[in-house]
């Protein structure tokens, strides 16, 4: 999964390595010279959106804001975490929204951590029909009922995690 595309993309168009080789090299920019990493990103951001609409191209503008937020404080935002789940969502990438929803509730405490995952993120998995998406949010919500204390919740979703078909 070097590429960080779905399991239905595959990353061997002329068009992805060239471009997939300046997204790992903003994590150079980013330690040992971090004054031109937002010039490099907003380059390749417009070089990318310039491109016509496609999946390697939303793919490709999707890992590229996924390396802003982590390594820019000034693009870790909730509107470019918004911005990498929109286009996840139409990616139908399971993976990466594993890792946007996960962002979302990082730094919640768990009582608050497990609202947000059953009233609003596993609704959200169940209406677009994402096994994988689920099986991690209930993972990570049985860990927070746990630590709630909420020991036969946990172990209810701990054995739905461990019965989650992903073929499905």
């Amino acid at each position: 999964k070097d590429y960080g595309m779905n399991r239905n993309n595959t990353p061997n168009s002329e068009i992805v390595e060239p471009v997939m080789e300046r997204i790992r090299a903003l994590r150079k920019y980013f330690r040992h010279d971090k004054a031109n990493f937002r010039p490099e990103y907003d380059k390749l951001i417009a070089e990318i959106e310039a491109m016509s609409a496609s999946v390697e191209r939303d793919t490709l503008l999707m890992l590229t804001k996924f390396r802003g937020y982590a390594y820019d404080p000034d693009l870790k935002t909730p509107e470019q975490l918004a911005e990498i789940k929109d286009i996840a969502v139409r990616l139908g990438d399971e993976d990466a929204l594993a890792e946007v929803c996960e962002e979302e509730y990082r730094f919640l405490d768990d009582p608050e951590k497990v609202t947000k995952i059953r009233d609003e993120l596993l609704p959200f998995a169940d209406s677009h029909g994402w096994n994988i998406l689920r099986a991690a949010l209930e993972f990570d919500l049985a860990q927070a009922l746990h630590d709630c204390g909420e020991f036969d919740d946990a172990r209810a979703y701990f054995v739905r995690v461990t019965e989650t078909d992903p073929a499905d």
